[in-house]
């Protein structure tokens, strides 16, 4: 085989060999095997291989270098968040650092104003006794010092006088139903540390106010000739202010204890004689209530 002929046969299997292996045939290159004076482009052919497999490995090692830097600084943001975590429990702050839900689970006993009503044609006052009442929130802490909440709370009161100015009071029997149904905004703020328990606050007190609607219904008997009813459901729009504190008992448990004023809106029912209406009842519904629940949660 002469010069040209190892030319032809020896470049397309240099070009096909992969850096640094050798053909499946001995264990040189063919190309390696043609003398340089016969073969003048074979030194360009493999400067040229070699530049472009430097150029794809500083490619590469370019994009290794980027990633390399991109872990080191995700590491180090988790690192710091880590640290400041860290610094919050052992300031006592972790439990309202957080954010989370809640539920607050609860009683208490409200004392209801005297309520200024119309009744028919006649300006009454209304009088109810005290009752207990039940409540319940679902909220969620959005900010270290802020949490939202929808809160439903229900109570019962004994209509105990329906008074008429400048005249005897009427006699009479009925209760009242009242729901409430409102959402709450409330900022509390940690106050010292526990004795042995550094990283749970001692005291949380807390501020806040809502509004939503008040449902109710009553259901009075007037002891009148003709005898009247008072019947019907009202909703109204209603608000209330909250102030308290929050007791924890350990870093998602708390006692919670505390004051709301809700007052809504007159609300209306109806009056009757028999089936036939003999006018509308309007009242305000005014209330100053304690309470006290269990949270569970943030």
């Amino acid at each position: 085989m002469n010069d040209f002929e190892s030319l032809l046969f020896s470049v397309p299997i240099a070009l096909m060999t992969p850096a640094g292996r050798s053909p499946r045939r001995g264990g040189e290159s063919m190309l390696a095997s043609v003398p340089i004076e016969a073969v003048p482009c074979r030194v360009d052919l493999v400067r040229s291989h070699r530049r472009g497999a430097s150029r794809r490995g500083g490619e590469r090692m370019r994009r290794h270098v980027g990633i390399g830097i991109l872990m080191i600084v995700v590491a180090s943001l988790a690192a710091q968040g880590s640290a400041t975590a860290a610094e919050e429990v052992a300031a006592g702050d972790a439990d309202v650092s957080r954010s989370g839900p809640y539920v607050l689970i609860g009683s208490g006993f409200g004392v209801v104003e005297k309520q200024d009503a119309e009744l028919g044609s006649n300006d009454v006052e209304l009088e109810y006794d005290d009752a207990g009442l039940a409540d319940l929130s679902l909220g969620y802490r959005v900010l270290p010092f802020l949490r939202v909440e929808a809160n439903v709370s229900y109570r019962q009161h004994h209509i105990e006088n329906i008074n008429a100015e400048g005249a005897a009071g009427f006699s009479h029997k009925g209760d009242i139903h009242v729901i409430g149904g409102l959402a709450n905004f409330i900022a509390d703020y940690p106050l010292g540390e526990q004795i042995e328990r550094d990283s749970i606050p001692l005291l949380v007190p807390y501020a806040g106010f809502g509004f939503g609607v008040l449902w109710t219904k009553p259901r009075a008997e007037l002891r009148t000739t003709p005898e009247r009813k008072i019947r019907g459901e009202g909703t109204e729009f209603a608000w209330n202010l909250l102030a308290g504190v929050d007791i924890p008992i350990t870093r998602l448990v708390g006692l919670q204890v505390g004051y709301r004023y809700l007052e809504s809106l007159d609300q209306s029912w109806k009056l009757k004689i028999g089936a036939s209406s003999a006018g509308d009842v309007e009242a305000p519904y005014r209330t100053h209530e304690g309470r006290v629940g269990i949270r569970i949660g943030y």
